[in-house]
Order: C-alpha cells, then sequence, then structure tokens
C-alpha cells in the first residue's frame, strides 16, 4: 500500500467529476487518476489504471453505475463508493448498492454549486481515506475469503457444548453494511446463537 491514493472518479456530468476531483485533489494524500462517463468506460479504466479507490454515481448512460459495480466486483474487485442523489432518499438504491458490493455510499448534493458541496467535501475526503486504509485497494472479501471468515465464527460458536445461550459479536466500520451482507446470506437458516452487531 502506497501513501498516495489514487481514486478513478465516475458520474456522466462533466462538471460534477470536475468538482469531485478538485474536492478530492484538495487533499496532498489523493490522486485522481482518471474520470468515466458512464459505467461501461469506468469497467474498463477499472482494468486500465488499477485505482485504489472509485466513486460511483448510479444514473448514466451505456451502463449505469448498479451495473458497473456488479461487473468490476466480479472480474476486478475495487472498493467502491457509491455517489447519487437516490441515496438520499431511496433506502432502496443504497441497500441494493451495498448488496452489489459498494463498501460505502455518500449523498451527491442536488446541486453541486451550492453551499453543499462544502459540506460534502470533507465528508467525501474522509470516507475514502477510510475506506483505502481499510482495504489497501482491494475488495472487502474478495472470492471466499468471508468463507474463512464464517468457519472462524462456526468453528468458535461450535465449540462448546450448548451453543443456545452464547452471543455472537460482530464489529463493523467503513464497508460494513457489504461485508454484513456477504457474512449473513452465508450463514445457516437455523444459526444457533444470536447476533450482536456494532457497526459506526
Amino acid at each position: 500500500m502506497s501513501g498516495e491514493i489514487r481514486v478513478l472518479v465516475v458520474d456522466d456530468s462533466s462538471l460534477v467529476r470536475k468538482i469531485i476531483t478538485d474536492i478530492l485533489q484538495s487533499d496532498p494524500q489523493i490522486k485522481v487518476v482518471g474520470t468515466a462517463d458512464n459505467g461501461e468506460a469506468a469497467v474498463r479504466l477499472n482494468d486500465e489504471l488499477e485505482p485504489d479507490v472509485i466513486t460511483m454515481d448510479i444514473e448514466m448512460p451505456v451502463l449505469d453505475g448498479l451495473s458497473a459495480l456488479r461487473r468490476i466486483i466480479a472480474t476486478n474487485p475495487k472498493p467502491v463508493i457509491m455517489m447519487s442523489v437516490f441515496t438520499q432518499h431511496g433506502a432502496e438504491e443504497t441497500f441494493r448498492d451495498l448488496e452489489y458490493g459498494a463498501v460505502d455510499f455518500i449523498p451527491k448534493p442536488s446541486s453541486m454549486l451550492s453551499i453543499s458541496v462544502s459540506e460534502i467535501g470533507e465528508l467525501l475526503r474522509s470516507k475514502v481515506r477510510s475506506v483505502y486504509r481499510s482495504h489497501g485497494g482491494e475488495a472487502l472479501f474478495p472470492a471466499g475469503k468471508h468463507g474463512a471468515v464464517l468457519h472462524k465464527i462456526r468453528e468458535r460458536v461450535f465449540k462448546a457444548g450448548d451453543v443456545s445461550s452464547r452471543i455472537v459479536g460482530i464489529g463493523t466500520s467503513t464497508g460494513g453494511p457489504a461485508a454484513l451482507i456477504q457474512l449473513f446470506t452465508s450463514l445457516p437458516m437455523h444459526f444457533p446463537s444470536s447476533i450482536l452487531v456494532v457497526q459506526h
């Protein structure tokens, strides 16, 4: 993991791409190595540029953000932060992002020319730094890795004879929702213990 965080910015608006690029590069640790105006270009540039983190809009021509996210996670996984006005009011879209593999999401300001730009700037930079520290340019659970995590949980839970009173504690941070979706969908239907999740 190098000191510089290489980011690919994906949005169909040239103005939004410029503003997000300026926001990110105001942090000397962050470098925008490329921009894309649709999901198809994002998938291609992900392979060509190998960014550490990707910011991705949802509504785009040619290939939408959700479809691009799924292809990136399936072929060359990178931490993807979804950005869209839909995440402000559309919980369904947000959870779909996380289900498809996004590590985090951030609402895109309804007007990129208002005070909301400065309000969202530090949040975006903070999330990019946090995602990079957490994943180092890798997907949260590369193929098969969540199986090893699940195996450890099962091993510890079933080690004791009586598991009905045991509690499994899970603490998560950035990327936690996506990790939890992968983990919970792998658990057996009749998991014998209660699960306590702390997400911050």
